[in-house]
């Protein structure tokens, strides 16, 4: 012993027989032939006289940024994030849900730009585990879904499907409303747009605020570039600067449809869908314009979620105006010798 403290390689089996271990996962670094798992489990069944408990080598986790790979995370020379950074941006669950599901042998990475990802992996891990959404695997695979939801949270998981709000549907809320009373502009504005339906329990309000709020930290701290976006006040002619070809039937017929459907993100994306596009270079352009009708410039996030949040007559209002100057533009270029 030195300084109270055991020398390694008794100070882990020690602590298996003292704490009951029954059960431990370990790094590769410790699975080598004749390295500290076998020298403990040595020192267990043969000095000490006690049962080893059962173990599962854990490959190591990786750290990407803007789609890099930065390495394996590591605590000598700091690799990767905090768990008090990753509770500003998502809930515990989720990042224990992605390590759960996965194989343990698996090298993992993972980056806080792509927080979205994994809180939608754990969002429809949690409807399928309440059976509001059909797995569409294997039965192995959609139980392993479920008992990795289950087993991602401290405590019993909720005992009934709670309300979700998508991680990027909360992105756009964050950057449409006025922020100052942000939940209550919330739950509003989903009211107004049918994606919300009925009076949330103190616990889902509770857990929209923290969604709200690890929106806005991750749009200001660790966003790409194109989830960040402003309405622009007002749809301009020299917008259509952008557009290389014309689309305005395109537009014309997506306003028929959004003026004739329910106002919810699923039934605008309906509508976007069943415009029917000749080619990737009109499906570009019919995007891009409708981009610049919102944002003011050609490219930016799924526009649907910001299209329902906001009102109808103010989104036909710009795709009609948008629609006029692309028209008008490309009927100028023919005119011109």
């Amino acid at each position: 012993m030195g300084n109270g403290k055991l020398k390694w390689r008794l100070e882990w089996p020690s602590l298996w027989w003292f704490l009951e271990v029954n059960f431990e996962p370990y790094g590769k670094d410790h699975a080598m032939p004749g390295g500290s798992r076998d020298s403990s489990i040595d020192l267990a069944n043969n000095v000490f006289k006690f049962k080893p408990p059962y173990g599962i080598m854990n490959e190591w986790v990786g750290y990407v940024v803007r789609g890099k790979d930065m390495g394996d995370m590591g605590s000598s020379d700091f690799i990767g994030f905090t768990p008090k950074e990753w509770l500003k941006v998502a809930d515990p669950e989720v990042l224990r849900y992605y390590y759960l599901v996965n194989n343990p042998d698996r090298r993992l990475v993972v980056g806080l730009d792509n927080v979205y990802a994994y809180v939608d992996r754990f969002d429809r891990a949690e409807r399928v585990y309440f059976g509001a959404e059909e797995f569409g695997g294997s039965e192995e695979e959609e139980e392993v879904v479920k008992r990795s939801y289950e087993l991602s949270f401290v405590r019993d998981p909720p005992k009934s499907l709670p309300f979700q709000l998508p991680f990027l549907h909360a992105v756009a809320l964050v950057q449409t409303l006025p922020g100052e009373n942000l939940l209550e502009e919330a739950v509003q504005r989903l009211k107004y747009t049918k994606v919300l339906t009925r009076e949330l329990s103190e616990e889902e309000l509770s857990r929209l605020r923290r969604r709200l709020k690890q929106a806005l930290y991750w749009l200001e701290h660790y966003a790409p570039e194109r989830f960040k976006v402003e309405i622009v006040e007002e749809v301009v002619p020299e917008l259509v600067e952008h557009v290389e070809m014309n689309v305005s039937g395109l537009l014309e017929a997506l306003v028929e449809k959004l003026e004739a459907i329910s106002w919810r993100e699923d039934e605008i994306k309906g509508a976007m869908v069943s415009i029917k596009r000749k080619s990737k270079k009109e499906e570009r352009e019919f995007f891009k314009a409708m981009y610049l009708a919102l944002f003011g410039k050609p490219y930016g996030p799924r526009i649907a979620p910001y299209m329902a949040l906001m009102p109808r007559e103010e989104v036909v209002k710009r795709l009609r105006k948008i629609s006029a100057y692309i028209k008008k533009k490309f009927t100028e270029e023919a005119r011109t010798p």
